[in-house]
């Protein structure tokens, strides 16, 4: 809310007036009819945040050439009532900018937090699949945003469609919607995951082959969990040809540790899915320890998982130092925000 005033009261100071001027009186600029005249892309927005909300909704119902912008400013100012005029433009597109105007929708739909729009959404990105990559990408994204048991259907369905040539998509595209699968802890499909990469990382880009990797790792694949671990086992100094993907198959067991702070050492696109990991022990050394019976019977338990908790808090305080001497661009001042979340 308070974002949104900020807003409004740029919107009507860029129209020639102060946040405390009556926005409806406010003339608009020499030579634009601007707030007086409903006529052209975004001109309510000169009459503040809460007063355009009618006319948004308005351009949305008429399904105007501007509508997309609509749409867009609808998301942004959390417009509510907007959802379900929405909602029609995804499923009642006008003929003459359906394919340009459906991403915008699907973002502010997303943006709003609208649930009852999945089965548009997930209606969309199977039309989109053959037709307009752009209008995929983005019903996919806010697929992601909103989750629901549609959105993880539409997943699974692409995810075997690839393994059958069922799913008109590439493969470089399942980076896209492996996240909803991941989110919901969808395991089963991890035949598919498995069948995907069963032949190596062959004709697969090195990002997709590693997301397919990380999948199958977070998804609980036990076999290859324990390869993981067979490799990594009394790695400490690290080698620079580790995939950071390993990383997702680790964070219950005590043992991971030492290998999670040597990787956490290196600076590397990985360092988010390291800190996942990390966290990821944390809350099963909590886990552990309300499992401990009371009394003297857990104490040795409970001396053990505190040593290793307190390894974990030592590894990261160690660690920086060199974090914050490294803070120098937005990757590594976010990383440095991370990491002393994790810690």
């Amino acid at each position: 809310m308070r974002w949104t005033m900020m807003v409004a009261m740029a919107l009507v100071s860029a129209c020639g007036a102060s946040p405390a001027t009556d926005a409806a009186s406010v003339a608009a600029p020499t030579g634009n009819a601007g707030c007086r005249i409903p006529s052209g892309e975004g001109w309510y927005l000169c009459l503040g945040a809460a007063r355009a909300r009618p006319h948004l909704v308005e351009e949305l119902r008429a399904k105007t050439d501007t509508a997309d912008d609509a749409a867009t400013w609808a998301g942004r100012l959390d417009v509510r009532e907007a959802a379900a005029p929405l909602r029609d433009l995804l499923t009642h597109p006008p003929e003459h900018n359906g394919l340009v105007i459906v991403g915008p929708v699907a973002a502010a739909l997303a943006e709003l937090g609208d649930r009852e729009a999945v089965p548009e959404l997930v209606d969309l990105a199977r039309r989109m699949e053959n037709e307009y990559f752009t209008g995929w990408e983005e019903a996919v994204a806010a697929l992601r945003r909103l989750g629901g048991p549609e959105a993880v259907d539409y997943a699974r369905g692409f995810l075997v469609g690839l393994t059958d040539g069922t799913t008109a998509m590439g493969i470089d595209h399942v980076d896209e919607v492996l996240p909803i699968v991941l989110a919901a802890d969808a395991r089963d499909v991890l035949p598919a995951l498995q069948a995907l990469t069963s032949g190596g990382d062959e004709g697969f880009s090195e990002p997709t082959y590693e997301a397919l990797m990380g999948a199958r790792l977070r998804l609980g694949d036990e076999e290859l969990v324990r390869r993981v671990r067979r490799e990594l086992r009394g790695w400490e100094d690290g080698d620079p040809f580790t995939p950071d993907y390993y990383a997702e198959g680790l964070g219950d067991d005590a043992e991971d540790i030492p290998v999670l702070l040597a990787f956490a050492k290196r600076w590397s696109s990985g360092s988010e899915a390291i800190y996942d990991a990390l966290d990821r022990t944390a809350a099963w050394l909590d886990a552990e320890g309300a499992t401990v019976p009371a009394g003297t019977a857990g104490d040795r338990r409970r001396g053990d998982l505190a040593r290793r908790r307190n390894e974990l808090l030592d590894g990261l305080a160690a660690l920086t130092a060199r974090r914050e001497e490294d803070r120098e661009g937005p990757y590594n001042a976010r990383m440095l925000v991370r990491h002393h979340a994790t810690l």
